[in-house]
């Protein structure tokens, strides 16, 4: 059975076009705040002076923080509404796809099983959609934590990148191996 592989990313892409800048602009700005409450913490320990209470870095760092919460709310609630629409949209299309087919082969395959495959993987790839912003939005943190590293020390930003260099070849090759397992568990649930 020759099956065509889709990606979320590319669903949102192909079923939302006019929402993928903003969903990445938004994502974009939650990653920046994350990295800037890093900086605001490591500034603030820096001149951390037992007889002195630096307000304006508690401050900046509560106003950071509630950008990063209303960004991170706000872009979780938008992308699951655009999953949903552009779901919807493929759902509207498989089923005018059956209306205009023969039904005597769905009739064989049978009314319960075209029903729960349709709404089982619909339903997952729903669930899903916050892993993309979480990716998105590591991403960026990770990104403007790197920069962040190497204005401080660019000792400190080798030694990060090679350590990271380093583990991504051991997560890489883990994560091929339960991809493995979860697909086999999958077609054994299936067949």
């Amino acid at each position: 059975m020759n099956e065509t592989k889709y990606n979320l990313w590319e669903l949102v892409k192909n079923e939302e076009k006019d929402n993928v800048f903003f969903i990445l602009v938004i994502t974009c700005i939650a990653g920046i705040t994350q990295a800037l409450l890093l900086s605001i913490i490591n500034i603030a320990a820096d001149t951390a002076n037992i007889t002195e209470l630096h307000v304006k870095y508690f401050l900046l760092f509560i106003v950071i923080f509630t950008i990063f919460i209303l960004t991170k709310k706000y872009i979780l609630v938008r992308m699951i509404s655009i999953i949903e629409r552009a779901l919807n949209k493929v759902r509207i299309r498989i089923m005018d796809k059956v209306r205009t087919s023969d039904l005597l082969p769905l009739e064989v395959i049978g009314k319960s099983l075209i029903y729960s495959r349709l709404t089982k993987e619909t339903e997952t790839i729903s669930q899903n959609a916050t892993l993309i912003i979480e990716a998105l939005q590591s991403f960026v943190t990770i990104l403007f934590c790197v920069i962040y590293l190497a204005a401080l020390s660019k000792m400190v930003l080798f030694v990060v990148v090679l350590l990271n260099l380093l583990a991504i070849p051991i997560y890489l090759s883990k994560q091929k191996a339960i991809r493995d397992k979860i697909q086999k568990s999958t077609e054994r649930q299936l067949n």
